[in-house]
């Protein structure tokens, strides 16, 4: 199991400025955090004002968005404020001017974060939630702002330094710090499932300011990493792509001048990770049982009003938002809801030790459950009150490892599988699968029967079996051991990486191993095995094709019975046998070592042939 640690707390802000340590206990140092407040001061108690901040911090650098909506007016009143500069992680702007509270990040301390209140103008206070992160295989963590430019043409950008596994984005349609009108708001989640093209999902809402009846407009994307809905249209998409050992390229659909704040995550092999579509149902349960892992964590994030994923929603009734948290032992929910069409404004924040979303009207439950588990292949939240249409959204679900895999039993599986992170236990019996296998991270076992189509883990693999394989494996990573059991296996095995033992049965196509090689043995391959890299020992039995090994050879025990083609060695040899073979033909570059030997092993067999 990995060691990346991930928890959540809700504290009350100090009513005094100054600085307030927030802990978890045992929770040990921090590496990065996510802050989410609204006006919300009691908890699951509906409080007066629509107001949302979401802020991150990698220690060095933090940053924050918030939006803000007035309860009670005859005609909208609206802002936006940025905290951009590196310090803020959480504000409530107040929109007629000024900030109601302000929250700067001062350290990491011993299980947690101490933090400043430089401005707080409510006599309880605001209750902030936060999600802490760390663990010695957490590996790099890297807090930004990062402007969009206005271009739509692809823009690289190298300044998260490392190849991320998860990234958190939001922004406010701004790109200075200071108030301005309107509160167009937007958060996102992009995981690195494919570095060229990876899964993204974001959600969205704008609240118009001096409008006399409201006007309020809400998207789901299930396509891009930020939307922008501001005024009757969404302005831009945002699109995260071909992601670098330093950054990604990203795309907007439209020019913007927009700076968002971004939160980037790497682990160490090991750890599982997902990002779903979900829907809150107007009936039943909701219940997620898709995942090839059993989530530790989940953070979710909700919208109200669009019926279908990728359409703006301009019509009444509208907003409503939530942010949910959910481990094994607890589940809080956030959430502000802004009334579309009312004659006053109607708008409200919630903070909720619930599954629970306050409905558009601010006085309602939109969805609430009684209770929830976490399951080995999802979720299940029991809902007693659903809504009227269901809400959309996205998931990302975490799991450290070490147990999350299971075991799948795919019968007739026609399309592709594709579990990611650690795998214990994986055994596909596969009969008649058409499709492709792709694992991503370290592999334990894995047993194929009668596959069609290809088998590609990335990282590390500690045992993999393939019987009557149609199509081809790649393999990537060290491998300590692969058992290609493969009866008539028609197609290419490629391995990249030290391969401490390889052994293949009735074998056709081509099998080129990168790397050390400890021990490799074929046995009935049709077709031609070109080895690189220093190795150890290699038999092979009844090869039809050609034999290219390069580099160093310690020991070529090569058993060639019944063998068609040629053997070219390259490289250092220090000793070579081939007892028996219908046709060799030798081509040794820098041959030393055991000549004599070798020439005493020819002999015998020249003597064998006469004898017989």
């Amino acid at each position: 199991m990995a060691d990346v640690k991930r928890e959540f707390t809700v504290v009350a802000v100090n009513t005094t400025l100054g600085n307030q340590d927030v802990t978890i206990s045992g929770f040990g140092t921090p590496k990065a955090a996510q802050f989410f407040l609204s006006e919300a001061v009691t908890d699951d108690a509906i409080a007066s004002g629509g107001a949302i901040s979401v802020g991150f911090s990698d220690g060095t650098y933090s940053a924050c968005v918030s939006v803000s909506n007035e309860d009670g007016q005859t005609s909208t009143d609206t802002q936006r404020t940025p905290g951009f500069g590196g310090s803020s992680i959480a504000s409530v702007s107040d929109p007629n001017g000024g900030t109601k509270c302000t929250l700067d990040f001062v350290s990491w301390i011993t299980d947690g974060v101490r933090i400043s209140v430089d401005s707080n103008a409510v006599p309880a206070g605001y209750l902030l939630t936060v999600v802490l992160w760390g663990g010695a295989d957490l590996d790099s963590v890297k807090c930004v702002e990062r402007g969009l430019q206005s271009s739509t043409a692809a823009q690289t950008y190298t300044g998260i330094g490392f190849e991320f596994d998860v990234l958190f984005l939001a922004h406010c349609y701004a790109s200075v710090n200071g108030g301005l009108v309107h509160s167009p708001f937007a958060y996102g989640c992009v995981i690195n499932d494919n570095a060229a093209a990876p899964t993204q999902k974001a959600i969205g809402f704008c609240g118009d300011n001096g409008s006399a009846s409201g006007d309020q407009n809400t998207i789901a994307s299930d396509t891009y990493a930020l939307v922008a809905p501001l005024i009757g249209s969404n302005r831009w998409n945002l699109t995260i792509s071909d992601i670098t050992s330093t950054g990604y390229t990203h795309t907007t659909s439209s020019s913007s001048s927009t700076t968002t704040i971004q939160l980037a995550l790497k682990f160490a092999a090991g750890v599982d990770f997902s990002l779903t579509d979900v829907s809150i149902p107007t009936s039943g349960n909701l219940v997620e049982s898709g995942l090839s892992f059993q989530p530790e964590f989940t953070q979710m994030g909700l919208i109200q009003g669009p019926s279908a994923y990728d359409t703006l929603d301009t019509a009444a009734p509208s907003a409503s938002l939530a942010f949910a948290l959910t481990d094994s032992s607890q589940v809080h929910t956030i959430s502000t809801s802004d009334e579309d069409g009312s004659a006053d404004t109607v708008c409200k924040s919630l903070s909720s030790d619930q599954f629970r979303m306050l409905d558009y009207q601010g006085s309602a439950d939109a969805f609430l459950a009684s209770g929830y588990s976490l399951d080995s292949n999802g979720w299940t939240y029991t809902l007693t009150t659903n809504p009227a249409a269901a809400i959309l959204g996205w998931a990302f679900a975490f799991s450290s490892g070490g147990g999350g895999g299971g075991t799948t039993y795919t019968q007739g599986l026609a399309g592709s599988l594709t579990p990611v992170g650690v795998v214990d236990y994986n055994i596909t019996f596969d009969q008649g699968v058409g499709g492709t296998i792709a694992m991503q991270g370290v592999v334990s076992k894995l047993i194929d029967y009668t596959l069609a189509g290809g088998v590609t883990p990335a990282g590390d693999i500690t045992k993999q079996v393939d019987t009557s394989m149609d199509g081809s494996v790649t393999l990537s990573g060290d491998v300590t051991t692969n058992l290609g059991a493969e009866q008539a296996l028609a197609g290419s095995m490629t391995m990249t990486g030290s391969v401490v033992k390889s052994i293949l049965k009735y074998f056709e196509g081509s099998t080129a191993p990168s790397g050390d090689i400890t021990k490799l043995v074929n046995k009935g391959v049709s077709g031609s095995i070109t080895p690189s890299g220093s190795i150890q020992k290699m038999v092979y039995a009844v090869l039809s094709g050609s034999l290219t090994p390069t580099g160093t050879i310690v020991t070529g025990a090569v058993l060639t019975v019944l063998l068609t083609g040629q053997i070219a060695m390259s490289g250092i040899v220090s000793t070579v046998f081939v007892p028996l073979g219908t046709v060799v033909t030798w081509t040794m570059k820098k041959f030393r070592g055991m000549y004599s030997q070798l020439r005493t092993n020819f002999k015998s067999i020249s003597q064998e042939y006469r004898d017989d």
